[in-house]
């Protein structure tokens, strides 16, 4: 999972579909997000539209990405940022997602000069895969 936020590039693991970091860094080939929003920022940090977009429609098929969209705003002084997931496997890949998600939270309150604020997470499907229950149910203190 740190690979498929940190090197862009095709995931095979994942029909072969673009990483999150292409998408942040080369969203369809063509644009640098970060950037774009960081430039946003620094702007006007009042903005309600500071936007990234993580499914790319034109080429997504094979895979959607389980992080849809991630949508920063400065509030109280900080920036907030609440990450808009379809879905996320919280009995393998979630932990790893929270702590990139929020490395690249920093890295745009950094860059914008925003202090760094909440991490909030709208998930419409949280769930585990059954081949993992073992070790959830290990993690909630029940048996297995």
């Amino acid at each position: 999972m740190v690979r498929n936020f940190t090197v862009q590039g095709e995931v095979p693991e994942l029909y072969h579909e673009n990483s999150y970091a292409s998408r942040l860094y080369s969203y369809m080939g063509q644009k640098n997000q970060v950037e774009w929003l960081v430039d946003r920022l620094r702007k006007n940090p009042a903005t309600r539209s500071a936007t990234l977009s993580m499914f790319e429609p034109l080429t997504d098929e094979g895979y959607i990405p389980c992080v849809s969209l991630l949508d920063f705003q400065k509030t109280d002084g900080r920036l907030n940022m609440t990450a808009y997931c379809r879905a996320l496997d919280f009995g393998c890949k979630a932990y790893v997602n929270l702590v990139m998600l929020h490395l690249i939270q920093q890295d745009i309150a950094e860059k914008s000069g925003i202090p760094c604020g909440k991490l909030i997470l709208l998930v419409k499907s949280a769930h585990f895969y059954m081949r993992d229950r073992k070790k959830v149910l290990t993690i909630l203190g029940e048996e297995g």
